[in-house]
């Protein structure tokens, strides 16, 4: 499977693009290779209500295309996905302009499972990319609550995996599904521990598989017109990974850079950071189910890994 989805992608900067009825979107100027063309904000609402998914980063120029597009409209709230630095900063300074409540799961470390929190005490699990280290919703959220204007309904579903406070918004109950960073329209996601846990990611993702949204909106990328086909292939993608990786595992033992040379003996030295998280994200996986172990008891980025 190629991971890109659409690479021709080119939405126009800072311009409000029309979606569908009742959804708006303004891309921020932030495009990298982690980010793709930039974070989409959403604007939610056909009538005066409206509502904002993922503000974005601080920028000027794109809180001024938020505020444009806000003009003759009342912003009832702010919805955070999750608290990466290129979703949620701007979200803070919009709430207070405009008044509006800050939506979201929780802080950076709500919605971590047990073993991870135990995990992160005391060893070097690196981690921590882009964290909104401050960021605080004012209203929590959790899975199936529901945010309702005269014309709009929000429910929340909270899918950690790629971030522990991670949430998708499904739309008026209808096939739209705001999918943050879980399913992009460009790239599969990064998964880098604490913040990230491959267990949790793979469970989000089946959990999308019973839903009956079908168009995703994601944090980067194009729309996604059949989401759940996506949706099985990164399932698919990431089982491969792990039979992969578990054959890359020496019998003398392996750590984390020699997995990475043979699982992706082509990538460039460039991406290679981020593919040893997500080798390490799978590693982490693999101990908590008893498939491995480690040559201190406890990993690490410079752990070495045995199989059992």
């Amino acid at each position: 499977m190629s991971l890109l989805v659409q690479s021709k992608y080119d939405p126009p900067i800072g311009q409000i693009i029309d979606l569908s009825e009742g959804v708006k979107s303004i891309v921020a100027p932030n495009a990298s290779y982690m980010t793709f063309k930039g974070t989409q904000t959403y604007i939610i609402g056909r009538g005066q209500e409206v509502a904002l998914i993922d503000p974005g980063p601080i920028s000027e120029s794109h809180l001024q295309a938020i505020e444009f597009a806000l003009e003759r409209t009342k912003l009832l709230g702010v919805f955070i996905t999750h608290s990466h630095t290129d979703h949620s900063p701007l979200g803070r300074i919009i709430s207070k302009k405009y008044d509006v409540p800050l939506y979201g799961f929780g802080n950076n470390i709500s919605g971590q499972s047990v073993f991870m929190q135990k995990l992160s005490q005391g060893n070097n699990l690196g981690g921590g990319e882009g964290v909104d280290t401050g960021f605080e919703p004012d209203i929590q959220l959790s899975s199936h609550d529901f945010i309702s204007s005269t014309d709009w309904d929000l429910e929340a579903i909270h899918t950690p995996g790629h971030m522990s406070n991670h949430l998708c918004f499904s739309l008026n109950d209808s096939k739209v599904l705001f999918t943050g960073d879980l399913v992009m329209g460009w790239s599969t996601t990064l998964i880098s521990p604490p913040d990230g846990d491959i267990g949790q990611y793979k469970a989000s993702l089946a959990a999308l598989l019973d839903r009956k949204n079908q168009l995703y909106y994601p944090g980067h990328g194009a729309p996604i017109l059949d989401g759940k086909t996506l949706v099985q292939e990164h399932l698919k993608h990431r089982i491969q990974r792990e039979k992969e990786i578990l054959l890359a595992i020496t019998k003398q033992g392996s750590n984390i850079l020699e997995i990475v040379e043979k699982v992706y003996p082509e990538l460039s030295e460039f991406l290679k950071p981020a593919a040893s998280r997500n080798v390490f994200a799978h590693l982490i996986n693999f101990f908590e189910n008893g498939l491995i172990t480690i040559d201190t008891n406890n990993p690490s980025t410079k752990s070495k890994f045995f199989l059992k």
